[in-house]
């Protein structure tokens, strides 16, 4: 399938590079070093006490959490657990890509709504053994306790319920995902929902009702709402069947609105209803292809955009929609690979994929202005290109953005200029802290993936 337009062939191309810069990062070799952004010093930290916490995946393949600030990160899975990882004053230290230690690695850090928990998914690697599970870590207690555990297939995605105590987790068991549910507490009895490929989903706790995007070998595509009351799953409604060319249907964070998207004869439409699916209506035609929203916060507007896709995963700029009165502004055309609306709902940050060059961007955009910043380029990495790929479900259950909407984290390798092309050997990626107004951004340490602990409930 051709792109629609000339830039996004170019994009295609872009996107293409770097994938193979990836490759080269995770194998130890990228770009010349003249190419590598300087990193900061302390002084940010020093003045900015940022909120809440930052939970990352070392290049190591442990956990690491900090404060918002990060001055001294932990380790929360190596053997020796509490010990401190020191930023070296703040120098950028080169270092080759290191292989875990011991056999077990560790993956999608996710925090629970209030913060206080982290759970994430631990994988045995020893040749004997092919265990995998969830563990979850107490902030308060500094321990954790191991919830789920199988030998049938590992958890690749975690998503808390908003009762902060309760997990739920995709499987994948050969060629299928299993949606499952447990306590987040020590040998909890993990439930199955449904099943299928691909398997998207949201919660909406108080009405004891999951809405879910999948197909299976019984069903085509569909978008259904599932009760979970006594935790057994029942299909309720079919919102819709046939193609459905999105990923993941949402309610409103104010559970007030479902949204997801159907196909009306051959045109996509983005659909509103009411909580439990009822009064369904078509609110905005989507351009041709795969599309994608994401509600903002204050649970008024829709940020949402289209795009063809052939062998990579570029969205054709951004548009805005004030559910009120249904109207809708042009945000902006670049062209998007991801993006993360801001808790206070005032920016959105994208990346973007500049065209016929071998890095992302990250842009800022404020919804007041319309206008865009530039933070900076960038080289991501392997995990987070995961993220990126699945931002919609992810920004149900993970964040990026700093409680108080000032900053952004990630990892990946920030570079000076536009090189055009990369050789010679690189540091480790970094975990950064992108503050949106343009100063300087902090190092926090050697990392592949990171996220951010949600802002408080509005």
């Amino acid at each position: 399938m051709e792109m629609a337009c000339k830039d996004g062939v170019k994009a295609q191309s872009s996107i293409a590079v770097i994938h193979h810069l990836i490759a080269k990062i995770v194998a130890g070799g990228a770009l010349a070093a003249s190419l590598w952004a300087v990193a900061v010093g302390g002084a940010y930290a020093a003045q900015n006490q940022l909120a809440g916490r930052i939970a990352y995946l070392g290049i190591d393949e442990n956990i690491y959490v900090c404060r918002g600030e990060c001055a001294k990160p932990e380790c929360i899975t190596c053997p020796s657990n509490g010990i401190e990882v020191r930023n070296h004053g703040g120098a950028l230290i080169p270092a080759a890509i290191r292989v875990a230690n011991g056999p077990t690695s560790y993956n999608w850090p996710t925090f629970s709504p209030d913060g206080q928990r982290l759970a994430y998914v631990a994988i045995n690697r020893a040749p004997e053994s092919a265990l995998s599970g969830i563990d979850v870590y107490d902030f308060a207690r500094h321990e954790s306790v191991r919830i789920y555990e199988s030998d049938r297939g590992a958890p690749i995605y975690l998503f808390w319920l908003p009762d902060n105590q309760t997990i739920s987790f995709l499987v994948s068991q050969g060629r299928s995902l299993h949606l499952m549910v447990a306590k987040a507490q020590q040998k909890a009895q993990a439930r199955s929902l449904t099943s299928g490929t691909p398997l998207y989903y949201d919660w909406n706790q108080p009405l004891n009702k999951l809405v879910v995007h999948t197909s299976s070998a019984n069903h085509s595509e569909q978008v259904f709402l599932m009760s979970v009351a006594g935790g057994i799953g029942k299909v309720e409604t079919v919102l819709t069947r046939g193609r459905t060319p999105f990923s993941s249907p949402a309610w409103s964070p104010d559970r007030a609105h479902l949204a997801y998207i159907a196909m009306v004869g051959e045109e996509a439409k983005l659909f509103l209803a009411d909580a439990d699916g009822k009064h369904a209506h078509a609110v905005v035609k989507l351009l041709p292809g795969d599309s994608s929203f994401e509600w903002a916060p204050d649970s008024r507007h829709i940020a949402f955009t289209s795009g063809e896709f052939a062998d990579h995963f570029i969205f054709h700029g951004l548009r805005w929609l004030d559910i009120a009165d249904l109207s809708v502004r042009e945000l902006t055309k670049d062209p998007i690979n991801a993006y993360f609306i801001a808790p206070d709902s005032h920016s959105i940050a994208y990346v973007s994929v500049p065209a016929r060059r071998p890095f992302y961007t990250w842009e800022v955009l404020d919804l007041a202005s319309g206008k865009t910043r530039h933070l900076g380029n960038f080289i991501t990495t392997r995990e987070e290109a995961i993220a990126y790929r699945y931002f919609e479900q992810l920004s149900l259950s993970h964040n990026i953005w700093a409680p108080d909407s000032s900053a952004i984290v990630f990892a990946g390798v920030l570079i000076r200029g536009e090189p055009r092309n990369t050789t010679g050997p690189a540091p480790a990626p970094l975990v950064w802290v992108m503050p949106i107004d343009q100063s300087k951004p902090r190092q926090v340490g050697e990392g592949t993936l990171a996220f951010w602990s949600p802002a408080p409930a509005r």
